[in-house]
């Protein structure tokens, strides 16, 4: 009778263990920087033009928009057949405008342009006017 009563509050303690370990805990807390952006945002694919005569502004605007997760996979100047422009452009190439509102908040303001193109193989063209130069000239 002895063992039977050891046996039972081993087993006792066994299932209660089992049952420690395998309870659901709350998640922990994420920690998110108030400038951070979070992982939920959709891939874009971007290329940034410079399509003003001030060399390196397409790396600023790179380095921006990297930073709010946008997948820059070209930078450099625009054709010379552009000219030059006041304004910033986004050229919305896919139809999809997920990533405008982050390349708006990276550059400034924006003129957004539909312009489809199926040869280019990004979601959105950044064309960069003096006045991204103007504000990257004044955070320096």
């Amino acid at each position: 009778m002895r063992g039977f009563i050891l046996l039972c509050a081993g087993l006792g303690c066994a299932v209660a263990a089992g049952r420690w370990i395998a309870r659901e805990r709350p998640a922990a807390p994420r920690s998110v920087a108030a400038n951070s952006v979070p992982d939920s945002f959709p891939h874009v694919t971007v290329e940034v033009l410079n399509a003003t005569k001030t060399p390196g502004l397409a790396l600023a605007a790179t380095l921006r928009l990297r930073h709010l997760r946008l997948d820059v996979v070209y930078y450099g100047n625009a054709d010379s057949g552009h000219g030059t422009r006041s304004r910033n452009a986004i050229l919305v190439r896919r139809g999809d405008t997920t990533g405008v509102g982050r390349a708006i908040a990276a550059l400034g303001s924006a003129d957004v342009v539909p312009a489809p193109d199926t040869t280019r193989l990004v979601d959105l063209s950044i064309m960069l006017g003096s006045a991204f130069g103007t504000a990257v000239a004044s955070h320096r």
